[in-house]
């Protein structure tokens, strides 16, 4: 073989790999979806005067609507997805399944674009990885957290106030060290399937994250707004089944915005710019803390549906 013929065999494989990539590449629907159904949550809010009083009906165990046993324990399964503590609107249950059915229909949504898009293009993206990624998360807010949060977290940090608790910093710093460490651990890898120790590497690496942030939970159930933490897991794994820079870094941003939105009452950066928040209608107040996680989502998803058009195009 000469060296011409060696040489543009060369760029053919680079091409055709690259194509292949290219081909892979589906990330930006699950972004514009999941930023979208973001950005409309706030009209899922509707103040207490648009909604009749609740009949509130306990039963005969003393349970509320919305409580279970567990072991003899009381807990909520939708505790983390309601609207937030001492947030006053109309209807919590219905927050609470709106954001249940954000990261549930989501997640399976995502698992199926990825599946119908590998028998279009040809090219399959193992999505095992994000479906570990959101059931532990599911999981875990659905009965760890609840079940830590209701009985034994009260009475480790009492009236403790969490910027200025050393354990809320230091599961910060966890949880970000072990959600950045299993992702960049699952993206350097060779061909062929995944080996078995990664995929328990990721579970551990998931177990731990969420677990470490555990008390970053409790802050974010006081602005409603933990699912995005959820969401933030599942896109850093699919960052990691991409191996792509740009959905690592949206996903990076998107992770942390869903901080700020959980930590941080972002109504106060809309009274520097001179826009008042009417806390009687809490549209606004949520709105203000979603919009900027729902505009990473959107302006990445659109730039990566852009860019994979315009690719295209150009085939």
């Amino acid at each position: 073989m000469s060296t011409d013929s060696a040489a543009g065999l060369l760029h053919d494989l680079a091409e055709y790999r690259a194509r292949a990539r290219r081909d892979r590449h589906g990330y930006w629907l699950p972004l514009l979806v999941f930023g979208v159904l973001i950005l409309a949550a706030p009209l899922v809010y509707l103040p207490p005067s648009e909604w009749p009083p609740p009949r509130v009906q306990v039963s005969a165990d003393g349970l509320f609507p919305g409580q279970i046993k567990v072991f003899g324990l009381t807990i909520e399964p939708l505790y983390m997805f309601g609207p937030g503590n001492g947030r006053e609107i109309g209807n919590p249950m219905g927050v609470s399944w709106y954001w249940f059915g954000v990261v549930v229909l989501g997640l399976a949504g995502t698992v199926g674009w990825y599946r119908w898009r590998a028998r279009r293009v040809g090219v399959e993206t193992p999505t095992r990885l994000v479906v570990l990624a959101g059931s532990v998360g599911l999981l875990f807010l659905l009965g760890v957290v609840p079940l830590i949060l209701g009985q034994a977290l009260v009475l480790l940090f009492p009236g403790s106030y969490f910027y200025s608790n050393t354990a809320f910093w230091i599961s910060v710093e966890v949880f970000v060290l072990a959600a950045a460490g299993t992702t960049v651990a699952l993206w350097v890898r060779g061909g062929g399937p995944r080996p078995a120790w990664r995929v328990a590497l990721a579970s551990v690496g998931v177990v731990v994250a969420l677990m470490s942030i555990t008390i970053v939970f409790e802050a974010a159930f006081g602005h409603g707004h933990a699912p995005l933490l959820l969401l933030s897991v599942a896109l850093l794994a699919v960052a990691a089944i991409e191996r792509s820079a740009f959905c690592a870094v949206i996903a990076a941003l998107f992770t942390a915005a869903a901080l700020l939105a959980n930590l941080y009452n972002m109504e106060n950066v809309f009274y520097r710019f001179g826009f008042h928040v009417d806390y009687l209608n809490p549209r606004g107040e949520v709105f203000a803390n979603l919009l900027l996680p729902a505009a990473v989502l959107i302006v990445g998803g659109g730039i990566a549906a852009w860019s994979a058009r315009k690719a295209s195009r150009r085939e």
